[in-house]
């Protein structure tokens, strides 16, 4: 990443004119770029609904694989 690429970040996402003016982005400025649709991690279509089937208890979501390391673990306590 450049510089110019990094103060153009900087000046998006910073709210602080002395962010912007330094070129240093504060901690308001990296919560609001990692809060940004641009760093979003879900698509736009599943941010805002469950689209998991949801139905079943919880202990039927848990992998076999998951099940026999949990298993495994409890034997070297």
């Amino acid at each position: 990443m450049t510089i110019a690429e990094v103060a153009e970040l900087i000046h998006k996402f910073d709210p602080s004119i002395e962010g912007k003016e330094c070129v240093e982005m504060g901690v308001d400025g990296l919560r609001q770029m990692l809060l940004s649709e641009d760093n979003q991690l879900m698509k736009p279509e599943h941010r805002n609904k469950v689209y998991q089937d949801m139905t079943k208890p919880l202990t039927d979501y848990r992998s076999e694989e998951h099940t026999s390391e949990l298993q495994s673990l409890a034997y070297l306590v």
